[in-house]
């Protein structure tokens, strides 16, 4: 059954996600670090018309211009970290982490996985789910493989699992407005036995249990302790108390998420947008809409036009506009996707996954390695994956696994050669790739002799039969205990940890 939403109850609920976004992120701004209950039930009197600056948002402007600029449908992981690398500039943990990696080659999911062990299941990539929600409303499993490409640039694991739940509700919630249904679709599409899962669940049956807020929270909080502070399993839950505890109602809600402590910005900016699409902007109350106004304000963007973007958005409505365009768009492109109507709204009873999709994206997710890179080639796709990180030292051997996905059935022979530097060696010489399995792989051991630098790129030839040239593929290689590599990364971490920690105790 095809799902269709009417469009000014579509424009309706987009501006109510950004203006949930705003007020969430704007209440709970001076509360972030803390590591104790809150109690917070308004805004701090000297919010008066303007939001505060939050980078949850400014990733998503720059999303927002690549979808522009490439169409919804077609952004990828390599478009985002091009992005990334030229327009966003905030340092923090496992931003900077991703912004290191790209620019020294070491592209996504690389660069969510190496050198980002601390941050890796951390909160950057859950609190900008909302851009694909907006885009692919109503489609939970389109939004939640947008969250993937999206959350692999910085995160691995369970900082992943938790944008796929976030971004899979929010998308859901232009359809449907019971809580529990959308915590449901966001289960169905992450791994039963994750972090993220187990940490959701505790929080709903807290909740059915009869717990206060505070039992839950804590309830959670001892689930979580081994981890830490800062984590998405224990943020994404503090998330899903503010939305059962405020059942419904916009300024409980983000005050209960907000009252829960450690990253209270995140937690409460994604309660409010949630429950700003199941509202829309028009039945959010004006005593938590006032205060905030409807500007944009910016704290980790690079507007330096070295991309071809539009202007970055001056306020909520141009943001509401210009999303809504690149959702039409999409939708005009791809009739599998919710439809625009002037009509009512209509589609499936159930917003959850059915058991195919379901299935068939945990497939994807299971199958998906953290230190897999891959070549889309106009007649298939080449895979190298690295059996434990593209981490090298001299004279140790590095087993990678290669595989081709076919993307047309006749007989193909690919081969796969490495240019090996001076004194390296690796076993077979030379690979071959066909067709006739699907996908066919095979494996390839290289020993590094000399290595030169902290990050070595190693050019590889994929060469079908029937062509004359190769196409080029250069996989990147790092120096197990690099100083070089590792210096800026454990620099910036340490700072950034000791501010934490001084933002906690004060």
């Amino acid at each position: 059954m095809e799902k269709q939403i009417n469009r000014m109850v579509y424009r309706d609920k987009v501006y109510g996600c950004w203006t949930g976004k705003a007020a969430g992120g704007t209440l709970g701004a001076p509360y972030e670090w803390s590591r104790k209950m809150n109690d917070v039930t308004f805004y701090p009197p000297e919010i008066n018309g303007a939001n505060l600056p939050n980078d949850d948002l400014d990733l998503q402007l720059i999303w927002l211009a690549a979808a522009e600029r490439w169409g919804a449908l077609n952004v990828n992981e390599r478009i985002l970290a091009e992005y990334w690398s030229e327009m966003i500039t905030g340092p923090w943990n496992e931003y900077g982490v991703c912004r290191n990696n790209i620019r020294m080659g070491i592209l996504p999911p690389l660069s969510g996985s190496c050198g980002n062990d601390q941050w890796k299941w951390s909160n950057g990539a859950w609190i900008r789910s909302e851009i694909w929600a907006c885009l692919f409303p109503g489609n939970p499993v389109r939004a939640a493989e947008a969250a993937y490409a999206d959350a692999c640039c910085d995160h691995c694991g369970e900082g992943i699992y938790a944008e796929i739940l976030t971004a899979a509700m929010e998308s859901a919630a232009f359809l449907e407005s019971d809580i529990m249904k959308l915590i449901e679709t966001g289960l169905s599409l992450i791994p039963s036995d994750s972090r993220i899962a187990s940490a959701v669940r505790t929080a709903v049956q807290c909740h059915a249990g009869g717990c206060s807020l505070a039992e839950a929270r804590n309830t959670v909080v001892k689930e979580v302790e081994d981890l830490g502070w800062f984590q998405a399993p224990g943020n994404v839950a503090f998330a899903i108390l503010g939305l059962l505890y405020g059942a419904g109602d916009f300024g409980k809600t983000i005050a209960c998420a907000v009252n829960c402590g450690d990253d209270a910005d995140c937690t409460a900016g994604f309660a409010g947008a949630l429950t700003g699409i199941i509202l829309g902007r028009s039945r959010i109350p004006k005593q938590w809409t006032d205060p905030v106004g409807d500007s944009i304000q910016t704290c980790s963007i690079e507007n330096t036009g070295r991309i071809c973007v539009k202007q970055i958005p001056k306020n909520l409505k141009e943001l509401t506009a210009r999303v809504i365009d690149c959702a039409e768009a999409a939708a005009i492109s791809a009739r599998w996707l919710t439809q625009f109507t002037d009509g009512e709204s209509s589609g499936p009873e159930s917003c959850v996954p059915n058991e195919y999709q379901r299935r068939q994206f945990l497939y994807f997710l299971k199958n998906k390695s953290p230190y897999e890179l891959t070549f889309d080639q106009p007649w298939g796709l080449i895979s190298f994956d690295f059996e434990n990180g593209p981490f090298i030292q001299s004279g140790k051997p590095l087993r990678i696994r290669i595989s081709m996905k076919p993307y047309y059935s006749e007989l193909m022979l690919v081969r796969v050669r490495l240019r090996l530097p001076e004194g390296w060696s690796s076993e077979p010489g030379e690979i071959i790739l066909t067709s006739s399995r699907n996908p066919d792989y095979a494996e390839v051991t290289v020993v590094p002799g000399r290595i030169e630098s902290a990050v070595t790129g190693l050019t590889t030839e994929i060469q079908r039969d029937d062509r004359i040239l190769p196409a080029l593929a250069v996989l990147p290689l790092i120096r197990a205990n690099s100083v070089a590599y590792t210096r800026c990364t454990v620099e910036m971490m340490e700072k950034q940890s000791a501010w934490m920690m001084q933002k906690a105790e004060e």
